[in-house]
Protein backbone atom coordinates (compact mmCIF):
# COMPACT_ATOMS: atom_id res chain seq x y z
CA UNK A 1 0.00 0.00 0.00
CA UNK A 2 1.15 3.42 -0.79
CA UNK A 3 2.12 6.54 1.53
CA UNK A 4 0.37 8.89 2.17
CA UNK A 5 1.53 12.40 1.73
CA UNK A 6 3.25 14.05 4.36
CA UNK A 7 7.08 14.69 5.45
CA UNK A 8 10.41 12.85 4.86
CA UNK A 9 13.40 13.27 6.79
CA UNK A 10 16.66 12.14 6.64
CA UNK A 11 20.19 13.88 8.10
CA UNK A 12 23.01 14.20 5.62
CA UNK A 13 26.33 14.52 6.87
CA UNK A 14 28.56 13.27 4.31
CA UNK A 15 32.44 12.83 6.15
CA UNK A 16 34.30 14.32 3.69
CA UNK A 17 32.05 16.88 2.16
CA UNK A 18 34.75 19.66 2.74
CA UNK A 19 37.07 17.59 0.48
CA UNK A 20 34.11 16.65 -1.80
CA UNK A 21 33.36 20.27 -1.68
CA UNK A 22 37.35 21.54 -2.49
CA UNK A 23 37.74 19.13 -5.64
CA UNK A 24 34.33 20.16 -7.32
CA UNK A 25 35.47 23.49 -6.99
CA UNK A 26 39.28 23.49 -8.22
CA UNK A 27 38.52 22.75 -11.74
CA UNK A 28 36.42 25.35 -12.80
CA UNK A 29 38.16 27.86 -10.54
CA UNK A 30 41.14 26.94 -11.84
CA UNK A 31 40.06 26.96 -15.85
CA UNK A 32 38.55 30.35 -15.35
CA UNK A 33 41.31 31.83 -13.77
CA UNK A 34 43.63 30.51 -16.45
CA UNK A 35 41.53 31.84 -19.31
CA UNK A 36 41.28 35.52 -17.55
CA UNK A 37 45.17 35.41 -17.34
CA UNK A 38 45.43 34.58 -21.29
CA UNK A 39 42.47 36.97 -22.37
CA UNK A 40 44.45 39.83 -20.42
CA UNK A 41 47.13 39.51 -23.04
CA UNK A 42 47.12 42.13 -25.92
CA UNK A 43 48.38 39.53 -28.57
CA UNK A 44 46.20 37.13 -28.76
CA UNK A 45 44.95 35.42 -31.36
CA UNK A 46 40.95 35.60 -32.50
CA UNK A 47 40.60 31.85 -32.71
CA UNK A 48 42.14 31.54 -29.05
CA UNK A 49 40.12 34.38 -28.09
CA UNK A 50 36.67 31.77 -29.02
CA UNK A 51 38.13 29.16 -27.50
CA UNK A 52 39.01 30.57 -23.77
CA UNK A 53 35.57 32.76 -24.02
CA UNK A 54 33.56 29.03 -24.45
CA UNK A 55 35.80 27.94 -21.90
CA UNK A 56 34.59 30.61 -19.42
CA UNK A 57 31.40 30.42 -20.57
CA UNK A 58 31.45 26.50 -19.68
CA UNK A 59 33.35 26.86 -16.46
CA UNK A 60 31.07 29.76 -15.49
CA UNK A 61 27.82 27.33 -16.04
CA UNK A 62 29.54 24.05 -13.86
CA UNK A 63 30.01 26.47 -10.92
CA UNK A 64 26.29 27.51 -11.32
CA UNK A 65 25.28 23.82 -11.21
CA UNK A 66 27.82 23.72 -8.58
CA UNK A 67 25.89 25.74 -6.42
CA UNK A 68 23.06 24.60 -7.25
CA UNK A 69 23.98 21.24 -6.26
CA UNK A 70 25.18 22.83 -2.69
CA UNK A 71 21.87 24.62 -2.39
CA UNK A 72 20.01 21.33 -2.91
CA UNK A 73 22.15 19.84 -0.98
CA UNK A 74 21.81 22.16 2.24
CA UNK A 75 18.04 21.79 1.97
CA UNK A 76 18.30 17.89 1.82
CA UNK A 77 20.06 17.97 5.13
CA UNK A 78 17.69 20.33 7.54
CA UNK A 79 16.00 17.09 7.99
CA UNK A 80 12.50 17.58 6.88
CA UNK A 81 11.36 17.75 3.24
CA UNK A 82 7.61 18.16 2.39
CA UNK A 83 6.26 15.29 0.07
CA UNK A 84 3.22 14.86 -2.18
CA UNK A 85 1.53 12.59 -4.69
CA UNK A 86 3.96 13.16 -8.00
CA UNK A 87 3.90 12.25 -11.57
CA UNK A 88 7.32 11.17 -12.00
CA UNK A 89 6.68 10.87 -16.15
CA UNK A 90 5.74 13.90 -16.10
CA UNK A 91 8.60 15.89 -14.23
CA UNK A 92 10.87 13.74 -16.31
CA UNK A 93 9.64 14.62 -19.56
CA UNK A 94 10.28 18.48 -18.40
CA UNK A 95 13.76 17.53 -17.63
CA UNK A 96 14.42 16.19 -20.86
CA UNK A 97 12.52 18.93 -22.77
CA UNK A 98 14.73 21.13 -20.72
CA UNK A 99 17.96 19.88 -21.94
CA UNK A 100 17.28 19.53 -25.28
CA UNK A 101 16.26 23.70 -25.38
CA UNK A 102 19.47 23.67 -23.19
CA UNK A 103 21.63 22.27 -26.40
CA UNK A 104 22.46 19.47 -24.66
CA UNK A 105 24.28 16.94 -26.49
CA UNK A 106 23.20 13.44 -26.89
CA UNK A 107 19.79 11.62 -27.28
CA UNK A 108 17.44 10.13 -24.41
CA UNK A 109 14.84 7.27 -24.68
CA UNK A 110 11.94 7.25 -22.56
CA UNK A 111 10.65 4.30 -23.15
CA UNK A 112 7.23 4.17 -22.14
CA UNK A 113 5.15 3.63 -18.98
CA UNK A 114 2.16 1.54 -18.29
CA UNK A 115 -0.05 2.23 -15.77
CA UNK A 116 1.97 3.51 -13.46
CA UNK A 117 0.26 6.13 -10.68
CA UNK A 118 2.11 8.78 -8.67
CA UNK A 119 4.90 8.43 -6.53
CA UNK A 120 5.17 10.55 -3.17
CA UNK A 121 8.14 12.85 -3.51
CA UNK A 122 9.01 16.70 -3.63
CA UNK A 123 8.70 17.87 -7.74
CA UNK A 124 11.69 20.33 -7.11
CA UNK A 125 14.14 17.55 -5.33
CA UNK A 126 12.57 15.22 -7.84
CA UNK A 127 13.26 17.53 -10.90
CA UNK A 128 16.64 18.30 -9.78
CA UNK A 129 17.84 14.82 -8.88
CA UNK A 130 16.70 13.57 -12.46
CA UNK A 131 18.88 16.60 -13.77
CA UNK A 132 21.71 15.53 -11.70
CA UNK A 133 21.67 11.68 -13.13
CA UNK A 134 20.34 11.92 -16.55
CA UNK A 135 22.28 14.54 -17.06
CA UNK A 136 25.77 13.08 -16.22
CA UNK A 137 24.69 10.32 -18.31
CA UNK A 138 24.37 12.00 -21.41
CA UNK A 139 28.03 13.28 -20.84
CA UNK A 140 29.32 9.62 -20.30
CA UNK A 141 27.34 8.08 -23.76
CA UNK A 142 29.42 7.64 -26.27
CA UNK A 143 28.64 9.27 -29.72
CA UNK A 144 25.71 8.05 -30.99
CA UNK A 145 24.24 5.87 -28.27
CA UNK A 146 21.21 7.63 -26.23
CA UNK A 147 19.96 7.40 -22.69
CA UNK A 148 17.48 4.96 -21.79
CA UNK A 149 15.13 6.14 -19.35
CA UNK A 150 12.14 3.28 -17.85
CA UNK A 151 9.47 4.22 -15.13
CA UNK A 152 7.94 0.86 -13.95
CA UNK A 153 5.61 0.23 -10.56
CA UNK A 154 6.35 -2.39 -8.76
CA UNK A 155 5.30 -3.79 -4.83
CA UNK A 156 4.21 -0.10 -3.92
CA UNK A 157 7.05 1.45 -5.22
CA UNK A 158 8.13 3.46 -8.32
CA UNK A 159 11.45 2.66 -10.18
CA UNK A 160 12.47 4.80 -12.93
CA UNK A 161 15.56 2.95 -14.24
CA UNK A 162 18.56 5.09 -16.01
CA UNK A 163 20.64 2.92 -18.77
CA UNK A 164 23.92 4.34 -20.36
CA UNK A 165 27.41 2.84 -21.47
CA UNK A 166 30.26 4.56 -19.90
CA UNK A 167 33.25 5.67 -21.82
CA UNK A 168 35.39 4.63 -19.15
CA UNK A 169 36.47 0.48 -19.14
CA UNK A 170 35.22 -1.21 -16.07
CA UNK A 171 37.41 -2.09 -13.07
CA UNK A 172 39.96 -5.42 -14.08
CA UNK A 173 38.61 -8.35 -12.44
CA UNK A 174 34.97 -7.16 -11.74
CA UNK A 175 32.09 -9.90 -13.61
CA UNK A 176 28.18 -9.59 -13.56
CA UNK A 177 26.34 -6.82 -12.10
CA UNK A 178 28.28 -5.27 -9.25
CA UNK A 179 27.55 -2.16 -7.41
CA UNK A 180 28.57 0.94 -8.64
CA UNK A 181 31.01 3.36 -6.14
CA UNK A 182 30.48 6.38 -7.66
CA UNK A 183 27.14 6.45 -5.15
CA UNK A 184 29.34 5.92 -2.24
CA UNK A 185 29.53 9.17 0.11
CA UNK A 186 32.93 11.06 -1.32
CA UNK A 187 31.65 10.47 -4.73
CA UNK A 188 31.09 13.45 -6.96
CA UNK A 189 28.89 16.16 -5.89
CA UNK A 190 26.25 15.29 -8.82
CA UNK A 191 25.32 11.92 -7.58
CA UNK A 192 25.87 12.72 -3.43
CA UNK A 193 23.70 15.53 -4.02
CA UNK A 194 20.70 13.22 -6.11
CA UNK A 195 21.18 10.46 -3.60
CA UNK A 196 20.71 13.01 -0.84
CA UNK A 197 17.48 14.27 -2.22
CA UNK A 198 16.17 11.16 -2.93
CA UNK A 199 16.51 9.80 0.16
CA UNK A 200 14.95 13.03 2.02
CA UNK A 201 11.53 12.18 -0.43
CA UNK A 202 12.26 8.59 1.91
CA UNK A 203 13.56 7.03 -1.55
CA UNK A 204 16.36 5.55 -2.71
CA UNK A 205 19.07 5.57 -5.41
CA UNK A 206 21.45 2.44 -6.35
CA UNK A 207 24.00 2.32 -9.02
CA UNK A 208 25.58 -1.13 -10.84
CA UNK A 209 27.57 -1.64 -13.30
CA UNK A 210 27.80 -4.93 -16.05
CA UNK A 211 31.05 -4.23 -17.98
CA UNK A 212 30.63 -0.43 -19.69
CA UNK A 213 26.92 -1.10 -19.08
CA UNK A 214 26.05 0.99 -15.94
CA UNK A 215 22.43 0.83 -14.32
CA UNK A 216 20.46 3.67 -12.32
CA UNK A 217 17.38 3.10 -10.12
CA UNK A 218 15.75 5.95 -8.66
CA UNK A 219 12.62 4.12 -6.27
CA UNK A 220 10.50 6.00 -4.23
CA UNK A 221 7.21 4.72 -2.40
CA UNK A 222 3.99 5.02 -4.62
CA UNK A 223 1.55 7.26 -3.77
CA UNK A 224 -1.91 5.62 -1.67
CA UNK A 225 -4.28 7.06 -4.08
CA UNK A 226 -4.04 7.91 -7.81
CA UNK A 227 -4.14 11.65 -9.01
CA UNK A 228 -6.63 12.91 -11.01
Amino acid sequence: MGLPAGRASISIQPPDLLELVTHELRTPVTSLYGAAQLLERPAIEQRQRQELLVEVADGSARLVRFLGDLLALAEASVGEMPVEPVVVQRILAEVVAAMRADGATGSVVVDPAVRVGPAIGEPAALRHALQNLVGHALLTMPPGMPVRVTVTGRAGRVVTTIRERTRMNPRPGRAGETPDPAIVPGGRLWDVTAEALVRAMGGELSMSRRGALRTIRLTLPAAARPLH
